[in-house]
């Protein structure tokens, strides 16, 4: 069975979370499209997957950045980004590798 490993974010969007109510409805949203392999983009290069919000009803975009581990089939979120759509402000967790 797929796991979702989110320890290396886990801080940072509890934090986020009081700022964006909103943020986590969105990111059990993305999950679940992890989970169904939904990813948006693939990066050959990093050997990485990205998956995007799409921004309906809320004020934010939000982007995870996922390493996946074939072998004991594990989506790792090594990186969350968070984009206010009113001010075009970013903010992003520290990437994990």
């Amino acid at each position: 069975m797929l796991e979702i490993d989110t320890r290396d974010i886990d801080y940072f969007l509890e934090e986020k979370k009081k700022i964006y109510p909103q943020l986590d409805n969105i990111f059990n949203a993305l999950c679940w499209r992890m989970y169904r392999s939904e990813e948006t983009y693939y990066n050959d290069k990093l050997d990485v997957y990205i998956i995007k919000s799409d921004g309906f009803n809320s004020n934010i975009f939000v982007s995870l950045v996922i390493r996946y581990d074939k072998i004991k089939n594990i989506k790792k979120i090594i990186c969350i980004m968070i984009e206010n759509k009113t001010t075009g402000k970013r903010e992003i967790s520290k990437i994990k590798k």
